[in-house]
């Protein structure tokens, strides 16, 4: 892997941030702007009266209160202020401060009234801002954690009577309130010198239209790569449509991720509230696990806990026992255990046929009687509606009263119910061993839905990048990309993408494709080394055209960046073998490097 184009001076999108002490300086000036005009009015009127009061009185006039009081306030209108003679310090001040105070208030004032209309204008002027469209709770979420953080937001929203339009307005968001799946409206938001597009609307065909506009009009770019981000919330449509997250090296100005809060929920729990703490623990029995609701979460919960603890089964033999409760749990297993066949393997399941979500739910019949007399490590309750899965949770905690294994109950952070929860002192007390999760709250963080597959996938090709170069004896710090991802300048790190966006490229030439991981042992998969040798060089191909048309040349000797120039800089055939061994270790790596993001590579060719 010896450049992964680390070195490339390509910039690619990044969204900029103002810096922490004017974002805090901003945030306090926005709530408490109009409390300090107000002071400030009040002290200069003070000023401008006792102003009044002495001047008159050295011209030896005696004014009444109300006129001192209209001599002042005419102050504000830029009257009375121009006075014969020398004048008081309290005068000298007010007059001054005053009619900055009033013009002030007048530019706030015709600023909330022409607002959208003046921050439409900014469109024009903004570039590398984020567009996100659809302002539900998704929406709603990322926007405001966006804008808090300094970055410049564009919303799109066909529902002018939704409510948080104004918040958004009042946050210094710019509002469009159009249909997003209108190429028009794209192109309003600026689209074409956009970042990010994040589409988080209710409906997954919306969500698709979008991304499609979107390519249509990122086409047309003159710099950088948009990444589109689109919510499916079907599970099982978003896993089709993963594949197309590598079709980006067809389009060099548009990259898309698809995201999904119940898979990233799923992992987010696991990760939280596993079963063991260590799963290779020396006395781990026989581990029991109870899911109450096997919807889109409750079957990503049980594949993602059943690929975890295959590891596990494969040196211990020991066999997940999961008890799943659902109207239809045994068909939904049948059809997981059909789609990931390593299920069977390594867990043994036991449905419960009926509806937890049914106000008379009681756990449950003889089944769940045998069940209970093994300790169940975790419980999991994964329920749409939150009444219900919290009568579950009670109910279950008191079936268990000899047995508390801890809770999990997902449920929307916005929920009255959820709110009870926020208060530690009385959570503690009515629901110590009942752990709430915010499904949506957790999963729409601008980190999890921007840092998407492609950026997990670049981190986990810089991380081998510089494991490898260390091997070598090449310290830290001694290169430019010798630095942790955090560190890593942003061209370099666009470097890291665009080699994610070629792997289907390479992939494609030797015969085999990418789809979403069935076979959790595809990680130890491995190319033959003809096949190796193929994407290689297409690798160290596709880096030389790219720093050749960025103006690099060759020169023997050491890299200059200065000047531009690289001793490879020559055919894959002329490379000294160290340097082709770089670019045979990423194509090792691959299948691993896949399994890390969900995907496996299929053989669809034979030559």
């Amino acid at each position: 892997m010896k450049k992964l184009g680390l070195d490339r001076s390509q910039k690619g999108p990044m969204i900029k941030k103002q810096p922490a002490r004017f974002r805090s300086l901003r945030r306090f000036w926005a709530e408490y702007q109009w409390q300090i005009v107000l002071v400030i009015f009040v002290f200069s009127f003070i000023l401008g009266y006792v102003g009044f009061y002495k001047y008159t009185h050295s011209l030896g006039k005696n004014y009444s209160n109300t006129d001192l009081f209209y001599l002042t306030l005419q102050l504000s209108m830029l009257e009375s202020g121009a006075v014969s003679g020398p004048v008081s310090w309290e005068l000298e001040v007010a007059r001054l401060l005053l009619p900055m105070i009033t013009a002030y208030t007048a530019v706030l004032a015709g600023a909330a009234l022409f607002r959208n209309q003046i921050q439409i204008l900014r469109l024009n002027f903004i570039r590398d801002h984020v567009i996100i469209c659809g302002l539900g709770e998704k929406g709603w979420l990322l926007a405001s954690q966006l804008r808090q953080n300094g970055h410049t937001i564009v919303v799109i929203e066909i529902n002018a009577d939704n409510p948080k339009i104004d918040l958004c307005r009042e946050m210094g968001i710019v509002v469009l309130e159009r249909d997003a799946k209108e190429t028009a409206n794209l192109i309003k938001a600026s689209l074409i010198k956009a970042s990010y597009l994040v589409a988080v609307c209710a409906d997954d065909s919306t969500n698709a239209e979008i991304a499609i506009a979107a390519k249509q009009i990122s086409s047309k770019r003159k710099r950088g790569t948009l990444n589109c981000v689109i919510h499916i919330i079907n599970p099982h449509l978003c896993d089709l449509m993963r594949e197309l997250e590598f079709d980006s090296e067809k389009f060099p100005t548009f990259r898309l991720e698809i995201f999904n809060i119940f898979e990233r929920g799923a992992r987010i729990l696991i990760s939280e509230h596993p079963l063991y703490k260590q799963i290779n623990s020396s006395e781990l029995n026989a581990p029991h696990m109870l899911v109450v609701g096997c919807g889109f979460l409750g079957e990503n919960l049980i594949i993602h806990t059943g690929r975890i603890w295959y590891e596990s089964w494969k040196t211990n033999a020991i066999a997940l026992t999961i008890l799943v409760v659902d109207r239809d749990a045994e068909n939904k297993i049948s059809q997981l255990v059909e789609s990931f066949p390593k299920l069977s393997l390594c867990c043994k399941f036991i449905p419960v046929d009926m509806d937890p979500e049914l106000s008379g739910f009681q756990p449950f019949n003889s089944v769940f009687n045998e069940f209970c007399e093994s300790k169940i490590n975790k419980i999991y309750i994964c329920l749409n509606d939150n009444s219900a899965g919290l009568q579950s949770a009670f109910s279950l905690r008191q079936r268990l009263d000899c047995n508390q294994p801890s809770i999990i109950l997902s449920m929307p952070e916005d929920s009255g119910l959820a709110k009870i929860f926020s208060n530690e002192q009385e959570s503690d007390i009515l629901f110590h061993n009942i752990i709430p999760f915010g499904l949506i709250k957790r999963t729409c963080t601008p980190d999890l839905v921007i840092g998407g597959t492609h950026e997990i996938l670049a981190q986990a090709v810089h991380e081998d990048y510089l494991h490898n170069r260390l091997a070598e004896g090449i310290q830290m710090g001694q290169k430019r990309s010798m630095v942790s991802w955090d560190d890593l300048p942003q061209d370099l790190r666009e470097s890291n993408r665009r080699q994610v966006d070629h792997i289907r490229l390479k992939l494609d030439s030797i015969g085999y494709g990418i789809k979403p991981l069935r076979d959790w042992d595809s990680a130890r998969f491995q190319f033959s080394l003809p096949e190796i040798e193929r994407m290689a060089q297409i690798e160290h191909d596709h880096w030389m055209q790219e720093r050749l048309r960025n103006g690099w040349k060759y020169a023997s000797g050491p890299e200059d960046a200065q000047n531009k120039t690289h001793p490879d800089l020559i055919p894959w055939d002329q490379l000294p073998e160290r340097i082709k061994d770089m670019d045979r270790q990423p194509a090792f790596a691959l299948p691993k490097l896949l399994a890390r993001s969900g995907f496996q590579v299929f053989r669809w060719r034979r030559d």
